[in-house]
């Protein structure tokens, strides 16, 4: 009963401090989480016109010692010089909001264990071929992040082996790329350079890539034609940090709910005092980038 009222004051005080919001709630296991979508989640600049998209699933091991694995789903927005990575539980909010499927402001959302993590929601990667940067954005908290780096020269070795995914003649190749090595996939017959996450660099769509220890895994399901633009949102552009403080945050987040809410929950009237006999977690696997 005590957590279920601390959540609800929560809820109520972030509802009191940022006004006009459209509130998503969803469930993992014992634990309730909260995404708040405020006015500035709604406001966002085109960056490219959208020409396709592809539905990766993607699944990644929590715990390796219990062998706990995950499975979601993302999207990859491509476009003439530009693509965006994202959560599917981002692009089906957002496509319910403009086709005034969901009306904002108020109103809460319940979804049941559609995201594994809720801070994954606010994660997005745009490659952008032309200025061969890439634009990371994220949110822990409410606090929002957004870091710039150069796009990744992966070193990677074609092989001679090929598969078909999703009805194109794929080609393997190999890289180690973050502390990882990775066995990827890539199509030809779609000239883009680009695929999930930051990976990027081989002649076609990445279809498929997998680190060879099995713990991430992004698999395309659906490639098809697509309109529309490619958006960022606006209070990004105003938001600047690094790719070391953005992993800092993550690792406070899943480790010391309490203490990332005295630290992460900014722009509220609410102040957290992190209980001295708060429970700390270890992580069960590392994050997708070691180095």
């Amino acid at each position: 009963m005590k957590k279920t009222i601390v959540f609800a004051f929560f809820i109520m005080v972030f509802a009191t401090a940022f006004g006009q919001n459209y509130l998503i709630q969803y469930d993992r296991g014992d634990n309730s989480f909260y995404l708040l979508l405020d006015d500035e989640y709604y406001e966002a600049d085109s960056l490219d016109m959208l020409q396709m998209r592809v539905n990766y699933s993607y699944s990644f091991v929590v715990d390796t010692v219990l062998n706990d694995i995950e499975k979601d789903k993302s999207v990859l927005d491509i476009g003439h010089k530009t693509t965006k990575y994202y959560h599917f539980l981002y692009f089906e909010t957002d496509s319910l909001l403009k086709s005034g499927g969901i009306k904002r402001p108020g109103g809460n959302r319940n979804i049941s264990k559609s995201a594994p993590f809720p801070i994954s929601f606010y994660e997005m990667v745009y490659q952008d071929r032309d200025s061969r940067k890439i634009t990371c954005t994220g949110r822990v908290m409410t606090q929002d992040f957004k870091y710039i780096e150069d796009l990744p020269d992966i070193k990677w070795e074609i092989k001679d082996s090929t598969i078909v995914l999703c009805g194109y003649n794929s080609i393997m190749a190999t890289c180690s790329f973050r502390g990882r090595d990775y066995e990827a996939w890539f199509t030809p017959e779609i000239p883009v350079s680009s695929g999930p996450w930051k990976f990027s660099g081989l002649p076609g769509l990445i279809l498929k890539v997998s680190d060879t220890r099995g713990f991430y895994t992004f698999e395309a399901q659906k490639v098809y034609p697509a309109s529309g633009r490619i958006d960022m949102q606006k209070y990004l552009y105003s938001t600047s940090k690094n790719n070391k403080q953005y992993m800092k945050a993550k690792r406070l987040y899943y480790t010391d709910r309490g203490l990332a809410q005295s630290v992460y929950a900014v722009n509220t009237k609410w102040q957290v005092t992190p209980s001295r006999t708060r429970k700390i977690k270890e992580l069960g696997n590392d994050f997708i980038e070691i180095e």
